[in-house]
């Protein structure tokens, strides 16, 4: 009996060690928003390839630390954070803000 007892026990450790660690994959969702009269096409890893049609608005969950690039420019856009969960990108604006730095820098 106290063999049954001692099973049953590491049985349900072993599936509270499971379940925690099934847990910590934290997701958060986001908005994009594309202001501009272009489509911008994005890669968004594990998630797929959207693009983003012009004056649009698009709702995505995203893993905790997944990458967003432009893909024609093939640039990092940003990559998620937890602080994110449930704002609004204007991802027409980040790629403005990128194109500047990136002339300011030559």
């Amino acid at each position: 009996m106290k063999f049954l007892f001692i099973i049953i026990t590491l049985l349900s450790l072993n599936l509270d060690k499971v379940h925690a660690q099934s847990t910590s994959v934290k997701y958060v969702s986001i908005d994009l928003l594309n202001r501009s009269a272009n489509s911008i096409p994005l890669v968004i890893e594990g998630v797929m390839k959207p693009n983003l049609s012009p004056f649009s608005r698009s709702g995505v969950s995203c893993k905790v630390g997944t990458r967003i690039w432009a893909k024609e420019r093939k640039e990092l856009l940003f990559v998620v954070s937890e602080e994110m969960d449930g704002t609004e990108i204007i991802v027409n604006k980040r790629l403005s803000e990128l194109e500047r730095n990136k002339k300011g820098d030559q």
